[in-house]
């Protein structure tokens, strides 16, 4: 995989990741953010409990809303293919810490490295490594095939 093909998936996950860290996705929940929620399920987080005050919810939910990125359906559907397959949910958990974890790290007070990014997803740096190398292909072949799919759908 050349350099190029690495950094247009990696500019995908930045785009997903943004919008699921965008203040649409967390409107209606309070506290941890839905980015914070993939990283602790490790994967799908659950979803809102609906033991909330609805009707203000609701109206609070409506003033967070913003239209999300031409792309970000595509990256999304091929990131729910990842984080729903037991053989590639480690890949997507993986390249999501990649992005997630910059700049210091809090117990370290040094950068985050890929080792302080493994204990953060309670991987082992080789076990991270893998999962991190191995989610590019992965990436790849999910976006053709959200690619091929999206031709019937349209």
């Amino acid at each position: 995989m050349t350099r190029e093909e690495k950094d247009k998936i990696d500019r995908l996950v930045g785009i997903w990741l943004s919008g699921l860290q965008s203040s649409s996705n967390d409107a209606g929940w309070q506290g941890m953010s839905l980015a914070a929620r993939l990283i602790e399920y490790l994967g799908e987080p659950p979803g809102p409990t609906g033991n909330d005050q609805s009707n203000l919810t609701m109206i609070n939910a409506i003033k967070l809303l913003r239209e999300r990125h031409a792309e970000f359906p595509f990256i999304a559907a091929a990131m729910q293919m990842l984080l729903h397959s037991t053989e590639t949910k480690n890949s997507a958990v993986a390249i999501s810490a990649k992005h997630l974890y910059q700049g210091q790290c809090p117990w370290t007070e040094r950068a985050w490295t890929n080792e302080t990014r493994a204990m953060a997803v309670n991987m082992t740096l080789g076990e991270f490594e893998w999962a991190l190398s191995t989610a590019y292909p992965a990436i790849e072949k999910e976006l053709k095939r959200v690619a091929l799919y999206s031709k019937y759908i349209a």
